[in-house]
């Protein structure tokens, strides 16, 4: 009889422990999707406001999109924090989108170091090349959300 009460007891905690662990998976796939909504919203309004500067609106410019690669970069780590809470293939599809993610933010960076340097001859170029970085940082936000819904 006691051995019966040991075998329940065992199957009672492991249920809930496996409950406490969707919840958790869940809870941390809804807010992976509402971060990446915020981006993608934020991302798309940047990629496109890039091409209304001129050359001497440069250093605005550089303001803007380095604050937005920083709150960019601060979704990923925190994506990357709230995947220690899941398992299996939501943690795998989370590391997988987060490391495209880190992928597209440096070219992002990169892009922006050579805005830095611009002249006004490459000026034109320049945002057109930071536009499509952006842009493609949103693409990759899309893609992490549509995965992890």
């Amino acid at each position: 009889m006691k051995s019966v009460k040991w075998i329940v007891a065992i199957m009672v905690l492991t249920m809930m422990a496996a409950c406490g662990q969707q919840d958790t998976a869940t809870s941390a796939k809804e807010e992976i999707t509402s971060a990446a909504t915020d981006i993608k919203r934020t991302s798309k309004d940047i990629a496109g406001d890039i091409q209304d500067y001129s050359m001497e609106q440069k250093e605005v410019l550089q303001k803007q999109v380095q604050n937005q690669i920083d709150n960019l970069s601060d979704k990923v780590n925190d994506l990357q924090s709230k995947s220690e809470n899941t398992t299996g293939e939501a943690k795998a599809a989370i590391n997988e989108a987060t490391a495209d993610l880190n992928q597209k933010l440096e070219a992002a960076k990169a892009q922006m170091r050579q805005m830095q340097n611009a002249t006004a001859d490459t000026w034109e170029n320049v945002k057109g090349d930071l536009s499509a970085a952006m842009r493609d940082v949103e693409d990759a936000y899309n893609q992490a959300a549509s995965q992890l819904q």
